[in-house]
């Protein structure tokens, strides 16, 4: 093993910053940073701070529910102590458990993030020219405080304006992978890629369609972890603004391809407009959440775009269980109960 002292470790860090796809998109640039797998695919979001945002990205989180929440985001004063970085420093995240890696985008004390590191003992190497430090006693078992889970700090990337903090090794390795270029990132995921592309899109979260099944209530009697893989569809939730500056909620739904979308489109327009967002039997009409500005299709989604939410404009993540997009999710579902079954996702 080479012993590398902190001044030098420091000072390699000045030449060590790695060469990775800068995307003009700030959604999709901390999503460049995830690889794109069956298992990530199922659940991951993202967030970019703007300054006439109706939310702070820590407020937006639990205000909007947005669902799977980063690792951490530096909002407890002990995980602050521990990194030096604060969720004041950070301007975009990134997250998905299914790559076990969360991205933070910002300007953070990177010299200070490294001495607080050597101090607590953590090994140290460099991987695609960035520096990665490991835990050599990693937190196996979630320990969250205020929002920020302490297996955050079991890998930790050091990067030219962002931290990538993994759960292990291989999730940072992975993470790095394909920043660089080596392999897809959740970037490339088609609900991404065109979601994010909208204007003034500035965050979404995305969830299996199938997956959504089982908090629907629909799943007969599978579970999520019933489930391997992604199911090939998703619904996603943005969140944005609209032409005339306004807060924009979308809910996008996918299906198989462009022909069901068109045969759903007219469908969802009337549930959008006259029905209810219920979940596990319990729940309101929409017009209670938000109203309902256009309904329209693009390619293989069915696209409800919102204003007026409670939350500064914004609506809440839980107008994705309106009662067309559960319906949805249940074909999805293998008949059958899952000790007779094998999870295979439906092309309805």
């Amino acid at each position: 093993m080479v012993v590398i002292t902190l001044a030098e470790a420091l000072q390699n860090d000045e030449q060590s910053t790695g060469t990775f796809t800068v995307r003009e998109n700030a959604v999709l640039d901390v999503l460049g940073w995830i690889p794109a797998t069956g298992e990530s695919r199922r659940a991951y979001a993202a967030l970019t701070a703007t300054g006439n945002a109706p939310l702070t990205l820590a407020d937006a989180i639990t205000k909007l529910g947005i669902s799977p929440a980063p690792l951490a985001l530096g909002t407890s004063t002990d995980w602050q102590r521990l990194t030096g970085i604060s969720g004041s420093q950070v301007t975009a995240w990134a997250a998905s458990p299914g790559a076990s890696v969360t991205v933070l985008k910002g300007s953070f004390d990177r010299d200070g993030l490294a001495r607080n590191l050597n101090e607590r003992g953590y090994s140290r190497e460099t991987i695609h020219g960035i520096t990665v430090w490991i835990n050599p006693n990693p937190v196996a078992e979630a320990q969250v405080t205020n929002g920020d889970d302490l297996r955050s700090l079991n890998a930790v990337a050091i990067a030219e304006d962002r931290i990538v903090l993994g759960t292990d090794r291989a999730a940072i390795v992975a993470s790095l992978d394909v920043a660089s270029g080596d392999g897809q990132s959740l970037a490339d995921d088609q609900v991404a890629h065109v979601a994010a592309a909208v204007p003034e899109t500035v965050g979404l979260m995305v969830v299996d369609l199938r997956d959504m099944a089982v908090s629907c209530g629909l799943a007969n009697g599978w579970d999520v972890s019933d489930f391997q893989g992604s199911s090939g569809r998703s619904v996603a939730v943005t969140w944005g603004y609209a032409a005339d500056g306004t807060a924009r909620t979308s809910v996008w739904t996918q299906f198989a391809d462009n022909d069901r979308a068109f045969l759903n489109l007219e469908p969802m327009r009337v549930d959008w407009t006259t029905g209810y967002i219920s979940q596990m039997g319990v729940g309101e009409a929409v017009a209670t959440f938000a109203a309902v500005t256009g309904v329209s299709q693009s390619g293989p989604f069915v696209v409800a775009d919102l204003a007026n939410g409670g939350e500064n404009g914004w609506v809440r993540s839980g107008i994705r269980y309106l009662i067309s997009i559960c319906e949805q999710s249940s074909v999805l579902v293998p008949v059958g109960s899952p000790e007779a079954a094998t999870p295979q996702a439906s092309a309805t």
